[in-house]
């Protein structure tokens, strides 16, 4: 949520009454370029009953975009709102152990790099979830976060970037790179300089991502820490809309 707000200057934080021993909610209102359905971007650190009611109310009607929620949480939103899932996606959750220092063995024959507002088209064309406002939300990541990549012979052969939410990810090597370890390698440099700024390396892996969830063993660092779910719910017309401070 720290990360997230670092990176989103439009986000807003909640808290019932100002009273923030009862948790915080963060939103941020998007444009997709629909008229009929808001859209934001919400992440919750609570489980006050009257908390999470009020600010379902105090939404308006329409389409809301939740990022990863704990698992417990998402159950807890539902049952107290009755909110209609319109999609989800399951991930699990590492993040970096502070009781381990990071070592890795780097590969010098392929020098640090870092992407260039260049390379937004290739990160793009390989990005499993393609959406109207990825090219942008690529070239933040770009401009304002850290990123690591390797060029091979110019071309640009893996990468991994820093969402906006602080998470690793998106990363990818291109096929005629693969089982070089290059996927590895772009992660540990980058999670180095996660590290060396004082921020703490965190990463959701989809539960159908195979590759993804068998490069995290390489790294025992990067420990297991909870299910979570990317979900997209409805507040329907006709229900109540509150106000909340």
């Amino acid at each position: 949520m720290i990360y997230y707000l670092e990176n989103e200057p439009n986000a807003e934080i909640l808290a019932l009454n100002g009273d923030i021993e009862r948790g915080v909610i963060v939103k941020e209102k998007m444009d997709d370029g629909e008229e009929d359905h808001e859209w934001m971007g919400i992440m919750m650190a609570t489980d006050d009953v009257e908390f999470i009611r009020a600010f379902w109310r105090s939404l308006p009607n329409g389409h809301k975009y939740f990022l990863p929620l704990r698992m417990d949480a998402f159950e807890n939103l539902l049952k107290i709102t009755g909110a209609k899932v319109k999609w989800q996606t399951h991930c699990k959750v590492f993040v970096y152990s502070l009781e381990d220092d990071f070592v890795f063995d780097d590969d010098t024959k392929y020098p640090y790099d870092i992407l260039t507002a260049a390379d937004v088209n290739t990160v793009e064309e390989f990005y499993e979830y393609q959406h109207d406002e990825l090219h942008l939300e690529i070239l933040e990541s770009i401009e304002k976060r850290n990123t690591s990549c390797i060029r091979i012979d110019g071309d640009l052969a893996a990468w991994c970037l820093v969402g906006e939410d602080g998470s690793l990810g998106p990363l990818h090597t291109k096929e005629k790179y693969r089982r070089k370890g290059l996927g590895k390698l772009v992660a540990s440099r980058l999670i180095q300089k996660q590290l060396a700024q004082g921020k703490i390396p965190y990463v959701h892996i989809n539960d159908d991502n195979i590759s993804s969830l068998s490069l995290i063993k390489k790294f025992p660092q990067m420990k297991y820490s909870h299910n979570a779910i990317w979900f997209g719910a409805i507040k329907g017309d006709g229900e109540k809309n509150d106000t909340i401070d």
